[in-house]
């Protein structure tokens, strides 16, 4: 009989992507708050949420507008909801993945986490990223973090407050003791 070709034949007849270009070094386009600052001066924040209740608070507490229909950054068609507007000489955009279309209910998960974070890093080019609440794809897009050279921080909601902390590349991708 004949025999089925292993996995790694199979495997050797996929195509692979080229490796991505090197980045470029930053230009000198930067904000000049980001210049004048020095490096790694952040003066814009992306907060990814992935629920609208959770995203609610934080418009209100930094008084975010959300961006008009017509002004739009992303696909048109795509339910993605921003939120932007300058609080203590921070940017500060605001993304959550908005509504199914079919169901009514908002779209949380991984999928739906990692598009519009990836479509907000290209378009917005943060210099933090906040994962806020229940925002899925966190894992998912740390890569996208670090090859954007920015900052990566969790937000956890704790009663009333906020707490703010630094996630170790070890901790997030699951390496940990």
């Amino acid at each position: 009989g004949t025999s089925s070709p292993t996995a790694a034949a199979v495997a050797d007849q996929i195509p692979r992507r080229p490796a991505p270009p090197a980045m470029a070094p930053p230009s000198s386009e930067e904000p000049a708050a980001a210049q004048s600052a020095g490096a790694g001066a952040i003066s814009k924040v992306l907060v990814v949420i992935a629920m609208q209740t959770e995203a609610l608070p934080l418009v209100t507490r930094f008084q975010l507008v959300e961006a008009a229909a017509d002004e739009s950054i992303f696909p048109k068609g795509a339910p993605w909801t921003r939120y932007h507007g300058d609080y203590k000489g921070l940017h500060i955009d605001l993304v959550w993945p908005g509504k199914d279309p079919v169901l009514g209910v908002d779209s949380v998960g991984t999928v739906s986490a990692a598009l519009v974070t990836y479509a907000s890093i290209q378009l917005l080019k943060p210099d933090l990223i906040i994962n806020a609440g229940t925002a899925g794809g966190f894992k998912v897009v740390f890569s996208l973090y670090q090859m954007f050279d920015a900052t990566v921080c969790a937000l956890q909601f704790c009663s009333s407050s906020v707490l703010l902390r630094f996630r170790p590349e070890e901790q997030v991708l699951g390496m940990s003791s």
